[in-house]
């Protein structure tokens, strides 16, 4: 009887969703293709066609319902098949027996892992799913031939789905990706359905809004949302010197984004002199790092993970990370070490709290480390973006040529959170602000380069770097080693 009363209204280009025997099966694009539709038919065609579990997901709980419910219902009542397809608590249930349910990915481990059953699990509007779902859920859909479907409209050109079924592929929507996948991209201009009204907002907004129209109607990654240093090429800005080589010419300073709670973060930074008035910049180390947080980076840990070391054990690790690196220990000298000046607003108050100068007379102190920061200007510190991107430049198009085409800034490859704050760190879409997730490794260089411009460079002085008021050295230095 399903054969005769329902013919499904696919797209021709996500008739694959039928007849295609991949694991998985994507669609992206813009607004007006269809896509949501097709999917919908489709997995009602094959809810009728033989009894089997369709999982319906999306990365949020609370947007399940307004939105694969009610397009399931919609499509249900289209095509009359009220009678053999009822609605239940969490999702429908066919006559024939088949199911389709409904399940959120984050933060649901337990009930996303007991998905086994299903044959068919349909990423409906896939643009959030993260990393960490997709590790859960791809290996819980295991039953012999059962597929993945992802539908979604590109947002983030950095966001997991897009990168891997998209970028990492350099499948752009006009080839089949190879394999065990079939990824098509699709907008209003293939659609032959597309109402006359919807094409008329499109060129509209091509008319007068002609980035809006691409990331809208045509599925490109919006602009808002964009990268804060889309320079920023880990193949390109990721390198390690000799830091014994280096401790004879270059100048070493630190800083710190501090907290009272959490963790703060740190960075060391080397700036070697490549002639009269220019310099390299290498960040040679980090706190805390991801062995310290149990594997975990520090944007995952930032407001979570309070910090329990006693001013002395902060200044004695930093001591260790001041020269410890490639297993050895270099004993060099720290020029200077910055903190934020906003991070002690009452600069001239002699207040004991942590929140103002008291921290810089605290840390002071030589019972709590003996470890002196100063505080680089506001202004100069909100400069460094500009100065942090000039650095991070080169002509691409040339490749890197050492002296002639190559940036000033580079990243030693155990610096995993600076790394990851340069690749990912963004403009928030919903205030067009930096996204406070990746902000700290990126505001501890921002504060640390300010401080630098203070300095002239000068020839380190000779001899072994005396380390006083810290005890503990040798054994942190011995963990630090052995890790």
């Amino acid at each position: 009887m399903s054969e005769r009363i329902f013919k499904p209204q696919i797209h021709e280009k996500l008739l694959f969703l039928l007849f295609d025997n991949v694991r998985y099966k994507v669609a992206f694009g813009g607004r007006g293709g269809g896509k949501s539709y097709s999917f919908a038919d489709a997995a009602l065609a094959k809810l009728l066609s033989e009894k089997m579990t369709i999982t319906a997901c999306r990365e949020l709980k609370t947007t399940i319902h307004d939105s694969i419910h009610a397009l399931l219902k919609e499509r249900i009542a289209y095509h009359g098949l009220d009678d053999v397809i009822k609605a239940t608590d969490c999702g429908f249930k066919c006559s024939n027996g088949s199911i389709l349910n409904y399940k959120h990915l984050h933060n649901n481990v337990t009930e996303v892992k007991g998905l086994h059953g299903t044959k068919i699990c349909w990423l409906f509007e896939g643009e959030p799913t993260t990393k960490e779902s997709w590790e859960i859920l791809n290996p819980t859909i295991r039953l012999p031939g059962s597929e993945i479907w992802i539908e979604f409209n590109p947002d983030d050109p950095d966001g997991f789905v897009y990168r891997k079924f998209v970028v990492d592929f350099g499948n752009f929507g006009y080839t089949e990706v190879p394999g065990d996948t079939h990824c098509v991209h699709i907008d209003y201009l293939d659609n032959s359905l597309c109402s006359e009204e919807l094409i008329r907002q499109a060129e509209e907004c091509r008319r007068n809004r002609p980035d809006d129209y691409r990331h809208i109607w045509l599925g490109e990654p919006s602009t808002v949302g964009s990268r804060v240093y889309p320079q920023f090429d880990p193949k390109v800005h990721v390198r390690d010197y000799n830091l014994d080589k280096l401790k004879n010419t270059a100048n070493f300073f630190m800083g710190q984004d501090p907290a009272t709670v959490y963790y703060p973060f740190a960075v060391w930074i080397a700036r070697i002199q490549k002639g009269e008035k220019e310099f390299d910049y290498w960040i040679y180390n980090e706190f805390p790092t991801l062995d310290m947080m149990g594997g975990k980076y520090f944007h995952e840990i930032r407001t979570e993970r309070v910090c329990s070391l006693t001013l002395k054990q902060r200044a004695t690790m930093f001591r260790v990370l001041d020269n410890t690196i490639d297993r050895s220990y270099n004993w060099l000298d720290i020029k200077a070490r910055a903190i934020d000046t906003r991070f002690v607003k009452a600069s001239g108050a002699a207040s004991t709290t942590l929140k103002t100068r008291g921290l810089i007379q605290t840390m002071s102190d030589p019972g709590n480390g003996g470890m002196r920061f100063e505080t680089p200007p506001e202004s100069r510190i909100d400069t460094q973006r500009d100065t942090i991107r000039e650095l991070l430049e080169y002509n691409a198009d040339l490749g890197v040529v050492a002296g002639f085409n190559e940036p000033h800034l580079y990243v030693a490859a155990h610096c995993y959170n600076v790394i990851d704050a340069f690749t990912h760190h963004r403009v928030s879409r919903q205030t067009k602000a930096e996204d406070p997730g990746r902000k700290d490794p990126i505001d501890a260089v921002r504060i640390t380069m300010a401080l630098m411009e203070e300095y002239q460079h000068t020839k380190p002085s000779a001899g072994q770097v005396v380390v006083p008021e810290v005890d503990r050295v040798d054994e942190l230095r011995r963990r630090w080693l052995n890790n």
